[in-house]
């Protein structure tokens, strides 16, 4: 409710597709921004019952959780000597 962005996006994007031509701009913004509204309210609420799904398999399976934060960890690893590595190229 506080986040600004959703907001500038409707004001900024949703112009260029009102045409004076088919009625009131005003009106033609308010059905955009309503449609805009209802998809987004939609796909968050898709979104939420995966997450829940997701949430409860692991749950039931931690050796899945504990090899994710492994292989999370590893990745950061790498990714840090990787920059290491290539910090080093550049300086020779």
């Amino acid at each position: 409710m506080l986040n600004p962005k959703p907001g500038l996006f409707v004001v900024a994007f949703i112009p260029q597709f009102t045409s004076p031509v088919r009625g009131s701009v005003p009106v033609q913004m308010l059905v955009y921004g309503a449609i805009f509204a209802v998809l987004t309210a939609l796909i968050f609420s898709l979104l939420a019952s995966f997450a829940a799904q997701l949430s409860n398999w692991l749950s039931r399976r931690p050796r899945v959780v504990a090899a994710a934060n492994i292989d999370a960890g590893a990745t950061f690893i790498a990714a840090g000597l990787s920059i290491l590595v290539l910090g080093r190229r550049g300086a020779a």
